[in-house]
């Protein structure tokens, strides 16, 4: 079994950070890493999901959710282990926060380094990053995207 081990959760809010637009003072959402977990293994590699919670500091708009990109690096060498896009439909209501739940296939020909370090070891060192972008009609262009990043430690049991 796996399990993982977060020792670091960064919120890094967005590109857009504080615009005027019609709604007013707007700020980006702010997404913090939470935890992954292994979901089950397959013919195409390693099952994992991770959550997201996602918090909107606006209290008067909806943010809809239209994508959310991600990389996932073994952390001593940055070795690449996934990388992808998810198109989800999820909502941040005004004021509130909501967990995303994000999943990623890490391919059986990616898995030399990590798996490596897994057997020796028992552990191996990740580090997840990413960007989540959100429908903002009311703001020029849109939308607007805020970046997470993570890293945590995955643990053979």
């Amino acid at each position: 079994a796996f399990c993982f081990r977060s020792s670091s959760s960064t919120t890094i809010t967005t590109t857009m950070g504080q615009c005027c637009s019609n709604a007013g003072i707007f700020m980006a959402p702010e997404v913090t890493f939470e935890r992954v977990w292994l979901t089950g293994m397959g013919l195409d590699g390693i099952h994992l999901s991770y959550v997201l919670s996602i918090s909107n500091p606006i209290m008067t708009v909806t943010l809809p959710g239209k994508r959310v990109t991600f990389v996932l690096h073994k952390q001593s060498d940055h070795t690449l282990l996934a990388e992808g896009v998810s198109h989800q439909d999820f909502q941040i209501g005004p004021s509130s926060t909501t967990d995303v739940t994000v999943p990623i296939v890490y391919s059986f020909s990616g898995i030399g380094a990590a798996g490596k370090s897994l057997i020796q070891k028992g552990t191996t060192m990740i580090e997840l990053a990413g960007e989540i972008t959100f429908e903002a009609k009311f703001l020029p262009g849109g939308e607007t995207k805020s970046k997470y990043y993570g890293e945590g430690e995955v643990i053979l049991t």
